[in-house]
């Protein structure tokens, strides 16, 4: 949906407006909800090597699950860093991209249509991308992907401080693309060497919400930048972001992640940095 729904919003909402807009995507997300339960029931139905048996769901196996959870986040390894890099950049990316169609329609002077296909640009070039991002991962380590798409996303933060035109914009939206799809599965494979299995979906959830909770002031961050140093200032933080991430991690993270063998024995467990 990231590839065709963008243009196809900006269609419906410039020629039938933005309610037409909105009822279309709200029953588009219904029918995704109601496929994702039946994946899921069907996933359970259906026995696989290569996933533990489901436990029950009760606040007792919550509980233990949080809390190996977050002996890991404080362990100063692996999970660590890469919790704190992916927070310091969802705040600083959900600060600016609240702030992107608004800066390129008013500042810049661009139609809906050519924001929505900027947007789509983005995940066009994602999908192309990510399964060599895997395989970069795979050769390089994941270390070096991480890294390379970190820089890849500083660069194309630089190129929107000083974008024009449709075409840098579009620039912007492949560096991004090429990054996110670099780091994207560098950062899950790590994640899936140095937490359980069994605790594996709490990780993923657990990093998700708090990652939610700490950008919630986010957008607000971003008004207040727009107001007080200009409609450029928001933009400012994923360029300084990326390329801190990009150094820091180069020198925290180990080239390629390893295995703990008590996380293959299903015991909570560190990858040390």
């Amino acid at each position: 949906m990231g590839i065709v729904g963008p243009p196809i919003g900006g269609f419906l909402s410039q020629r039938y407006g933005f309610r037409t807009m909105f009822a279309t995507a709200g029953a588009l997300y219904l029918t995704a909800t109601c496929l994702r339960i039946y994946m899921a029931a069907r996933s359970r139905r259906v026995g696989s090597a290569t996933y533990h048996a489901p436990q029950r769901m009760t606040l007792a196996a919550l509980k233990a699950n949080l809390s190996s959870m977050v002996a890991i986040l404080l362990a100063g390894g692996v999970v660590t860093w890469l919790f704190l890099s992916d927070g310091a950049s969802d705040i600083a990316f959900t600060v600016a991209n609240h702030f992107d169609p608004v800066y390129q329609s008013n500042v810049i002077g661009l139609s809906t249509i050519t924001i929505t296909w900027v947007s789509a640009t983005f995940s066009i070039v994602r999908m192309v991308v990510l399964p060599l991002g895997g395989w970069f991962a795979d050769k390089a380590g994941e270390r070096a992907g991480i890294c390379l798409g970190h820089l890849l996303c500083a660069m194309g933060a630089a190129v929107f401080l000083v974008g024009t035109q449709f075409i840098h914009f579009a620039i912007v939206s492949v560096l991004y693309g090429v990054g996110s799809a670099l780091f994207s599965p560098a950062y899950d494979s790590l994640i899936s060497k140095a937490v359980p299995s069994k605790i594996r979906g709490t990780a993923f959830g657990l990093v998700s919400t708090s990652l939610g909770i700490m950008s919630l002031p986010a957008p607000y961050l971003g008004g207040l930048l727009w107001n007080s140093f200009g409609p450029r200032a928001p933009f400012l933080l994923p360029l300084l972001s990326s390329a801190g991430m990009a150094l820091l991690l180069w020198i925290k993270l180990p080239a390629r992640g390893r295995r703990d063998p008590a996380a293959a024995a299903e015991a909570p467990a560190v990858v040390e940095a």
